[in-house]
């Protein structure tokens, strides 16, 4: 082979391993549904990375799953459609919601008012995926906020060795329902760090690697008396691949003294697993709360559960219920800080969640 030739083939080998692109095109939209796998295996390598690599998670088995849907902006409350639908401010118009999980559904606990259905509004353009704000029941009264600050998940096109900083913040004002005010604030310090060929379960792709460094502090205000909630840093790690909607793979770790811990892993499937037994949607008619927790954490059930299991992130079962009853308390005391799973049996399903022990 001379040698013009042996340089196209090297650089059609290295072209079909590829670096690629990652637009907005690539992005799910409303209507738009995945299901998304949870495993319970937390020692996978989340360091390597850079360009050309070859990331190998063939071996992951589901524990869990989400089918999630992108909800249309059609057809919602009119308060809703005001402040995210097609008669917003331009920078508010949503293109889809998601239900979202944060720190203000502990309040139920605190505040006199019962809060529920945490909605996330998400805007997807040809150059950025935002997120424009929120809105949750409070008392079963639809109380929706636009962000005051719009943060910035995703700058497209995306490519190897961009990075992006953005802010947000989301005030919600709970007059006149009741004299409280929920403030988060949030910083994003986004990188793609890498680029290669990602397996999963689901198959394998060229992908690019994004990290976000997520730092949160969230307080309420009630009656005039500030109280902050303990903040949280997080890195979530993203694999995206063109036409997969969501990310393919993503691992999430908290930072804890400095360090991560892994703590929760997911991946793109392309099957419903729920006539295999593993759980969809998460905990399934099962309470936990306070989380993150100082002493304590208390599980309750709707049905009658099997096993109650605690388990911290070497393995080790810390925690074990062989007969628990409908509500039940576990003292933490004895433990560490850091992140634990509490893996629930309940009619030969099983279900994984994670708490934060202070």
């Amino acid at each position: 082979m001379n040698k013009t030739l042996l340089s196209f083939a090297i650089l059609s080998a290295f072209s079909s391993i590829g670096q690629i692109t990652i637009n907005s095109t690539d992005c799910a939209t409303a209507g738009n549904t995945v299901f998304i796998s949870q495993t319970n295996d937390l020692t996978l390598d989340y360091q390597t990375t850079g360009p050309n690599t070859t990331w190998n998670y063939a071996s992951l088995v589901a524990d869990s799953q989400q089918e999630v849907e992108f909800g249309s902006m059609t057809g919602l409350p009119i308060l809703i459609l005001a402040n995210f639908g097609p008669f917003a401010p331009t920078s508010y118009k949503a293109t889809y919601w998601l239900p979202t999980e944060i720190p203000i559904d502990m309040l139920s606990g605190i505040l006199p008012v019962e809060i529920s259905e945490i909605n996330q509004y998400a805007r997807l353009t040809a150059d950025s995926m935002t997120t424009v704000g929120l809105s949750m029941k409070i008392s079963g009264i639809g109380v929706p906020t636009q962000a005051d600050e719009i943060e910035t998940r995703l700058k497209f096109p995306l490519t190897f060795g961009d990075t992006h900083y953005s802010e947000g913040v989301v005030n919600v004002d709970m007059n006149p329902i009741i004299d409280a005010a929920y403030l988060q604030e949030r910083t994003r310090t986004t990188s793609v760090d890498g680029w290669g060929s990602i397996t999963t379960p689901y198959g394998t792709f060229n992908a690019l690697r994004v990290k976000h460094e997520i730092s949160e502090a969230n307080s309420i205000t009630y009656q005039g008396f500030t109280i902050p909630i303990p903040a949280v840093n997080t890195v979530e790690y993203e694999w995206w691949a063109n036409g997969q909607k969501v990310p393919v793979l993503k691992l999430t770790t908290l930072s804890l003294f400095g360090n991560e811990q892994l703590t929760r892993v997911e991946f793109l499937d392309d099957e419903d697993l729920s006539s295999a037994g593993i759980s969809v949607n998460g905990l399934e008619n099962i309470s936990m709360y306070p989380n993150p927790t100082e002493n304590e954490i208390v599980i309750s059930s709707e049905e009658e559960v099997s096993s109650i299991e605690i388990i911290d992130l070497l393995g080790n079962i810390v925690i074990s219920d062989l007969n628990p009853s409908i509500k039940n308390t576990y003292s933490l005391a004895h433990l560490s800080s850091g992140v634990y799973h509490v893996k629930i049996t309940q009619a030969g399903n099983t279900q994984v969640a994670k708490i934060v022990k202070k």
